[in-house]
Formats: structure tokens, sequence, C-alpha cells
């Protein structure tokens, strides 16, 4: 509001005048003095402000040394150094030590908490929840002993391929070399053309115990070679043979190329051969538990003599003696990979290990990599093992057994072959691939689960085959049997199975049901369900140790005799 003028006389419009202009003048001194407080606040603020931001520490992780400082780090972040002791801070342009301290409890602390939580990380979700789906030519889908060779630019259209030995709850007649392919490694199929598997053994085989095992493959320029090992009880041969493939699915005749049989020296356990410089290199488990290593030329003739390979362990670690190994090359280092060996015969307490070399003729570093579940598809022991070099890390497959007595597939990954973790199957796609899936499996991640729907039916709680595979890029088929084995139902069934008459009055006859005392017998009965029944066959082929129990009879393969067991001992029968 403006100025008043004040004109004499005083009177009551003179008066008005007066107060009304003390009253605009002490305003505008109030007015003045808060914008004066106001710039004076700021300033203050703005001052304390650099003030503290000057000051200001901003604590993060110590580093080992002094180079070890980010460079792009932001203004205030307060680092100690290990090394010389210091602590400094970034002033925004530079790192200044600020003062120097007794850095050395702090760091073995740090140091211990870092090492606690890697170890603790490292444990959680190291074994795959599931398994990966190798199809077999028994149509089991159980195998072991995995060896995997990757091309980053294919070979034969794929970039994985693998020779295993079905094995299904350790059938060995059934262990033979198979073929699988895949393009993403985790998807596998039969190469188009080819029947698995690519050697069998003979009925003569057969009757003297002899049996396949031991896959492995060995690229030498653009032909795959498999080789596997052969061994017969009965004549005491031990062999290892080679086929030729440039296309893996036409495999050449089998070639002796390592002869061990009635030497009295090492047997050889899952050999493992690169071929690099113009020769094969192989390494192998003797009977000792000791790693060997012999070179060949042409890869059949001429072996050097073997020579024992050491193998150390880190500081700290358990040692182990291998039991099944692989090692693999990558530019200048030999990578040992190995499942150990258990004395107490407890499959249960198996290792992964894994050692380094720069020769190939000692390793070192040796170092636990993986162990056996407590609750999974590999609760029961973890096998041999194939470790893949890959383009953004590594990947390794191993075999695997649970307590039922199953065999699958495992397969774990990561950027260092000591911080590798569980891969679930998916393949390329996104479609998530199940074989063989107990649902109580699920309980590791999703809790308790009551009921799985698999296209559209109900399956309860039980063990179930059922498989997804890609049928292009977008869709999927399922594959494979709904559920593994006939079951009954007491509620819904009689709890045995009977079996009709051939006349046209069928009537009900004998039958079998599960013993009430043992799971694992079967009782053959009569046709009313009680115990008694009789079985008439052309021969029974008792195989081995037989049930303790009175009344039970076994083949002796030892004594080459029959005995019957009079609840004490065994006694021979002729």
């Amino acid at each position: 509001m403006a100025q008043k003028i004040i004109k004499g006389p005083v009177d009551d419009n003179s008066l008005n005048s007066t107060n009304h202009n003390f009253t605009e003048l002490y305003n505008g001194k109030r007015k003045a003095n808060e914008r004066i407080n106001n710039i004076v606040d700021e300033m203050s603020d703005e001052a304390f402000n650099k003030v503290v931001n000057s000051a200001k520490l901003d604590w993060d992780t110590m580093v080992e040394k002094y180079s070890d400082l980010p460079s792009d780090a932001e203004k205030g972040v307060t680092v100690g150094v290990k090394e010389d002791g210091k602590v400094y801070r970034y002033d925004g342009s530079k790192w200044v030590d600020i003062y120097e301290i007794n850095l050395n409890p702090i760091s073995e602390v740090d140091d211990r908490l870092s090492s606690q939580l890697a170890q603790t990380d490292n444990r959680i979700n190291r074994n795959p929840m599931l398994p990966i789906t190798i199809p077999t030519y028994d149509g089991s889908n159980q195998t072991t002993h995995p060896d995997v060779l990757y091309f980053e630019n294919g070979w034969n259209g794929s970039n994985y391929w693998m020779v295993h030995t079905p094995y299904p709850y350790s059938d060995e007649k059934i262990e033979n070399p198979s073929i699988a392919r895949s393009t993403d490694g985790v998807h596998w199929t039969d190469p188009v053309g080819l029947k698995n598997p690519i050697d069998e053994p003979t009925e003569q085989d057969l009757l003297d115990k002899a049996h396949f095992s031991d896959g492995v493959l060995v690229m030498v320029g653009e032909t795959m070679e498999c080789w596997y090992r052969y061994v017969n009880r009965k004549t005491d041969e031990e062999l290892f043979f080679r086929r030729k493939s440039t296309d893996g699915v036409n495999w050449s005749d089998r070639e002796i190329v390592y002869n061990r049989s009635n030497t009295g020296v090492n047997r050889m356990l899952s050999p493992t051969i690169i071929h690099e410089d113009g020769k094969y290199r192989m390494w192998y488990v003797g009977t000792g538990l000791q790693v060997f290593y012999t070179e060949s030329i042409d890869g059949k003739s001429n072996w050097t003599k073997e020579v024992e390979v050491p193998i150390d362990f880190i500081a700290g670690e358990e040692s182990f003696r291998a039991w099944h190994i692989d090692v693999v090359k990558e530019d200048g280092l030999y990578h040992l990979v190995a499942t150990t060996h258990v004395p107490t015969g407890d499959n249960r307490k198996r290792r992964l290990f894994w050692a380094i070399s720069h020769d190939g003729l000692s390793f070192e570093n040796g170092k636990i990599i993986l162990k056996t579940s407590e609750k999974g598809f590999d609760n029961g022991s973890v096998y041999r093992c194939s470790l893949v070099v890959v383009d953004d890390g590594y990947l390794l497959y191993y075999g695997s057994r649970n307590t039922q007595g199953m065999w699958k597939v495992g397969l774990v990954g990561g950027e260092t072959v000591d911080t590798m973790k569980g891969i679930l199957p998916y393949n390329r796609f996104g479609n998530f691939l199940l074989d063989r899936l107990i649902v109580d499996y699920l309980e590791l991640i999703q809790g308790d689960i009551d009921e799985l729907t698999v296209s559209g039916k109900l399956i309860a709680p039980q063990l179930i085959t059922t498989g997804i595979q890609p049928t292009d890029d977008y869709g999927v088929k399922f594959y494979g049997r709904n559920v593994f084995g006939p079951t009954l139902d007491d509620e819904a069934v009689e709890p045995y199975i009977k079996m009709n008459s051939s006349d046209n009055k069928k009537k009900p006859g004998a039958g079998f049901k599960l013993n009430e005392e043992d799971s694992h017998m079967i009782d053959v009965v009569r046709n009313s369900g009680a115990r008694g029944g009789h079985l008439n066959v052309g021969a029974i082929i008792l195989n081995g140790d037989g049930l303790y129990r009175e009344g039970a009879l076994r083949f002796n393969s030892n004594t080459k005799k029959h005995e019957g067991f009079d609840g004490t001992k065994w006694n021979a029968l002729y």
C-alpha cells in the first residue's frame, strides 16, 4: 500500500495516516529481515552440506591392493586396502588415504565370512532337481557313463554328441554303447538312421557273463571314434574296442585297440582319450585305483609303458582315489574330473572332484565339485562324469543312481568348473522335458504336492514316465508311458493278479501277489488268493546271492553248484 501524506492540524485522519505509515514501515522491515534470514539459512545449509559432503564416508567392501580400487566410484566412497592397511576415500577425482589402521583382524573376519558365504552359496542348488532325458534302445531311459563332445559349428548337423551305456537297474546285459545327439545339450535323440546300440554281446558272451561298458568319444580330424571296454569273466579277457564313423550313423567294424587279457597286471577302468599332436593320449584307472597314462601313434599298437599320474588336492580338502575319470584339454590346460572311490562301500558318499594340469602327467589343486544328493534322482550315488568346454563356460554331464536303483544322467553348468549348478531340462525352444519323474522330488522347491496333471490326466504321486519333446519352434508332443509298470489299488481291485482259465467258463485261477512281509518278494497264489500256488515253467535261472530265508535256493557261481538255505547256512544240493 502507498505512503499517506500527513497535513496539519492533527486530527483523526492525520492520526490514522501516521499509524498506517508506522505499520507499513514495520512490515517492510519484517519482510526484509525474513528475506535476509532466508538468505542466511540457505547459505548456511549450502555451506553445511558442502562441509558434510566433503567429509562424507560411504563404506564399501575391502579390496586386496590399491590397484583394485575402482576408477568410477562415487564421491565419498571409502574403502580399506588390505595390502597396505590404509583407508582411502574418493574425493570425486582421485583416491586419498585418510588414515592408517590395522586391518588384519577385519581382513581375517572378512575373508572367513566371504569363504563361508561362498561355500554356503556353492552348496545351494548344486545338484539339479531333475535329470535330463537320454532315450535308450531298451525303452527304460535308464543310462549312465556319458561322454560328450561339443562342436561350436556343429558336426553332421548337431552341436553335441554323446556315447552312453543303458543300465536299467544295473543290468549289465543292456550296458551296450549307444550314440545320441543334441542341438542344445539338453534335448537328446538318436541320430536319424541309427539303430542303437552300435555293438552288443553275443549269446556266448552272455553265457560267459561278458559285457560292455565305459564308452568314450574321440575326434581325429573329421572322423568320430567310439572306444569302449569289453570284459569276459569266464575267459579273463579285458579288451578295448574302437569303431569309427564320419556321420554318426554308419560305424566301421570293431577293432581291438588295447588288450589286457590274461596279463595278471592292472585292469583298465574308465579309459579316457585325447588325440593331439599326432598321437593318442590315454588315461585310465588301474586295479589299485591309481590313474595311469600311456600313448600311441596309431591308437592300437606300440603303446608306451604306463606311468602313474599323481593327483594332489588343495590344502584342507580331503584326498580321494579316483574311480571313473574324464580328461579334457582347454587351450594349454588339462582338466581331470572323476568320481571318487568309497572304501566303505556306501555309494551315497561318492563325490565328483576336479583337478588341473599343464602336461597331463600330474594333476594338482584337486577339490570336490559335486556330492551325492540327499533327496533327488541322484541320492544313491554320483558316477562317471564328462566335462564339456562350451562358449561361455562349462557343462558337466554325470551318471547317477537313486536309492531305488534307477540310473539317470544329471547336468550342471557354470562359468567356472568349481561353481557349476544344476540345469533344469529345458530345451532350446523353452519346453520343459520330463522323464520318469518321482513327483515327491518337486517338494524340493514347491512344497507338498498332492497331484500332478500331465496332458490333461491326473497322475497320483507315484513313479511316472512322461516326456515332452519339441515338434517345432512353438509346439510340443508327449511320449512314453503315463505310468511305469502296472499298479494295483487295494480299494479298487483285489490285491493280487489272477488269470481266468482258458475254457468257456473262464473260471478264476492262480496268480501273483505281493508278499505281505517283504515288498521285494512275489508270492504265487491259489485261485483264492491264498499262498501255495504252483509254478510250471521250462526252466528257472537262479542269479545272485539269494534271500537268506529258510527254504531259499540259489546258484553259487564260485562252486558251480545249487544250494539251499536251512535257516542257518547254505548247503550244496549235489
